[in-house]
Order: structure tokens, then C-alpha cells, then sequence
């Protein structure tokens, strides 16, 4: 076995591995129930220590091992990672709406997007210059209803982005027969679905592009990073380029290019324009073992899911929690529910009551993003009504619930639920 640090003597490994275990136990976030407790442990602190300690710190071959595996695990030819999944979303959509594409998002065109999501699912739409177009969700799964997606559909709109809330996969078959009817492109954007599957496949995997999150709070950390999936050859390569000042060193293949421009100094010959979205090699080493990781993760989180939810359908409590997608693998990035009756001021005493039982709380991703204020600095429009969309803003609620978490405070955590709820 590869030793976990080649530059440390092993005894100052084992000291480590102690300091780790000790602040692991000290360190508490001040709730009996967090939303989030670190994926990681000493394995990816040593790999990114042999990093740190060989000086080679920035993108390279850690990076390029983890690529390797997480498109190996989702079932795409490629997968290229960046500093975050921010990053790969705007980077997704950027592809498309490039001058190079020849079917793509054109400029002043539409992309169909929930407006039950988080804000960087809506915003890169903004940056390539196309226009947001809100569709409602479902309350069953908080996933995009095909039928309001279907009624959004107009000559302006180029793409729908399928979002996998808080790790439930979206009906994709519906949604790629909508994309293929209508010739539009259909981007998945799993930043909270690592390991989620429908009709037996990764998500990442169902359409043009899929895109993730490694946060701190996600299902796989590696701190901060995200990452782009494709069988697309022409999307992969551009989405390297893009990702580093427009240049073409990190190409698979650079070789046509750099013969059609043999003036040119290969090492900056810049072809697109770019950013500079890298991750490092910490998250790299990171990643490489996390990815071996997450099968067990989502396993722990959908046992938790699970005895959670009994509790509260035994206990009769007025709420609605999300169901699993039919034909689909939920991954359980936390727990939502909402409540029947009520609006802001039930979900408000909601929430301060849980808090008080030392259970962390959050409402459902960004709620209703057509509705918060910063959309209204830009063009965007929302053809159908959002009932679900409103209604999930107003009265949703998410707990963590986490792969540490033991089946006793699972039963725990949803007597406690209960509990609160009763007192409103």
C-alpha cells in the first residue's frame, strides 16, 4: 500500500492521525443535530500534506487521478474539474452559448430553469447574456414539473437546466423527450446529487452536461470545487480552455491547433476566451479520496432518510416530505419538509423552536429565486405560476442529515421534530 505521506517519517504520521482524532472530538458546531458534519478525515489531510510538502501545488496530475475517477464513476468519457461548482456552472453554459458551438444558446435566448434552486443555478444564464425562464416544481419530489416546463417552452428557448434538488433526480426521461421535441439542449446540474441515479444511470450522465459541487456541506468534499461531466469530445476540450485564460495546454488534443498557428509559441496560444477557474492540487488529493468514498456515504444517507421519514409519516405530523423520484436513486444532500398550513411566521416559530432543540436548520436551498430581489436586476420571466415554488419559499425546512449520524440519532432527530411541531 502507498504510503499516506512519503515525506513524513511514520511516527509523525501517527502523532498526526492522534491531533486529528482529538480535534475531531473538541471540535463541535454547538448543535446536537448540524446540518453538516466534515466528509473527511486524516486520509485526505496526509495526501494533500504530500503535496503541500513536494511544493507542486497547483493543478496537475492529483487533479487530472481525480478526474479520472469521478468521470469513471458517473459513466462520462470526461470529467474536468474547477475551483467550484459555481465555477463549473457558469462554465457549462458558457460551452453553450460559445461562438464556436454550432448548436448552442444564442445571445438574448432563453434557458428554462426552476425556480425552486440556488442562486448559481439561475445566474451563470444571466452572464452568457440569455435570459432566465422560471418553471414551477413539483411538490411530491421539489423537482422541475415537466408539464410547467413544457408550457415555458417558446421559439426564444434554447435549453432547459434540470436542477436534482437536495439529491432527488429529476424525471429525465420526460425531460429529454421535451429537449428532443422541442431540439433544445438539456443541461443537469447535480451539485447536490453526487451519486444519484435515474433509470439505473449516474445522473451527470442523462443529457448534454452534468455539473458538481465538492462545498465543504456537500455529500463529497474536496473544500471547495465542482466539476463538469460530458461524452461530448468538443464540450470537453472547450471546457478546458475556458477554464484557463482561453489558452491550449491543458487540450487532450492540441496538436491541430497548434499546427494551424505554427508563428505562435504553443505554450500561449490562446484560441478562446477564458478565466482562470483551476483547482488546486489540494483538492485534487482531496478528491481522490473522497471519490471512494461516496457509495458508502449515499448508502448511510438514504438509511437515514429513511428512518427519519417513518418517524414523521407514524407521528402524523402536518407536513409534506419529499418523495423519492419514481425510476430514481435519491442521494439525500439533506432532509426537506414542508409545512401544510401557515406561511413565514408558522415556518419563523417553525424553525426557532427546532433551533432551541439543538437542531440546526435551513430553508430549501434559495427558495423562490424569482422572487429574491436580485432577480429583479435582470431580464427574466416566469410565463407560469409558482405555487410550488412560493409555497416551499414561504413554509420549507431542511435538516442535515449526514453520514455520521448513528440510527439512534436518527430516532433522535425526528422526535425532536416532533416535538416541535407540536407546539404550533
Amino acid at each position: 500500500m502507498k504510503k499516506a505521506c512519503k515525506y513524513l517519517k511514520q511516527e509523525t504520521i501517527d502523532d498526526l492521525k492522534r491531533a486529528f482524532l482529538k480535534s475531531s472530538e473538541r471540535e463541535k458546531s454547538g448543535y446536537d443535530f448540524p446540518l453538516v458534519r466534515p466528509p473527511f478525515n486524516i486520509d485526505e489531510i496526509l495526501e494533500a500534506l504530500d503535496s503541500l510538502i513536494s511544493t507542486r501545488v497547483t493543478m496537475g496530475e492529483k487533479v487530472k487521478e481525480f478526474e479520472k475517477r469521478f468521470a469513471d464513476y458517473v459513466g462520462t468519457k470526461h470529467a474536468i474539474m474547477f475551483n467550484s461548482g459555481s465555477s463549473a456552472n457558469l462554465i457549462a453554459l458558457e460551452i453553450l452559448a460559445n461562438p464556436v458551438v454550432e448548436r448552442g444558446i444564442e445571445k438574448g435566448g432563453s434557458v428554462i430553469v426552476p425556480a425552486l434552486t440556488w442562486s448559481t443555478s439561475v445566474f451563470p444564464i444571466v452572464d452568457i447574456g440569455a435570459k432566465p425562464v422560471f418553471a414551477d416544481s413539483l411538490l411530491k419530489t421539489l423537482n422541475l414539473d415537466p408539464s410547467s416546463v413544457e408550457k415555458c417552452i417558446d421559439k426564444e428557448t434554447d435549453a432547459i437546466l434540470a436542477v436534482h434538488l437536495i439529491g432527488n433526480p429529476c424525471d429525465m426521461k420526460a425531460l429529454n423527450d421535451l429537449a428532443e421535441e422541442n431540439n433544445l439542449l438539456l443541461v443537469e446540474d447535480c451539485c447536490e446529487a453526487h451519486g444519484a441515479e435515474f433509470d439505473n444511470k449516474r445522473v451527470g450522465s442523462l443529457s448534454e452536461m452534468g455539473t458538481y459541487s465538492f462545498f465543504f456541506s456537500h455529500h463529497i468534499s474536496t473544500i471547495e470545487g465542482g466539476m463538469i461531466t460530458t461524452d461530448n469530445d468538443e464540450f470537453a476540450e472547450l471546457a478546458r480552455i475556458l477554464r484557463a485564460h482561453g489558452w491550449t495546454r491543458d487540450m487532450k488534443n492540441r496538436d491541430s491547433l497548434e499546427k494551424r498557428y505554427p508563428d505562435r509559441d504553443p505554450r500561449f496560444l490562446f484560441v478562446n476566451r477564458g478565466y482562470n477557474l483551476r483547482p488546486t492540487e489540494i483538492q485534487g488529493a482531496f478528491g481522490i479520496h473522497q471519490i471512494a468514498k461516496l457509495d458508502s456515504y449515499v448508502r448511510l444517507r438514504r438509511r437515514n432518510a429513511s428512518i427519519l421519514a417513518d418517524i414523521l409519516e407514524d407521528s402524523n405530523a402536518d407536513i409534506t416530505l419529499q418523495k423519492e423520484q419514481t425510476s430514481g436513486k435519491h442521494s439525500w444532500f439533506g432532509f426537506p419538509f414542508v409545512l401544510n398550513k401557515g406561511g413565514w411566521d408558522l415556518r419563523k416559530r417553525v424553525i426557532t423552536r427546532l433551533e432551541k432543540r439543538g437542531i440546526e436548520t435551513r430553508v430549501v436551498m434559495g427558495g423562490n429565486m424569482a422572487a429574491q430581489p436580485a432577480t429583479e436586476m435582470y431580464d427574466s420571466r416566469s410565463p407560469v405560476p409558482l405555487n410550488i415554488a412560493e409555497k416551499v419559499d414561504r413554509s420549507g425546512v431542511l435538516v442535515g442529515i449526514h453520514p455520521q449520524m448513528s440510527e439512534k440519532e436518527c430516532k433522535e432527530l425526528g422526535n425532536r421534530i416532533i416535538a416541535a411541531l407540536a407546539k404550533c
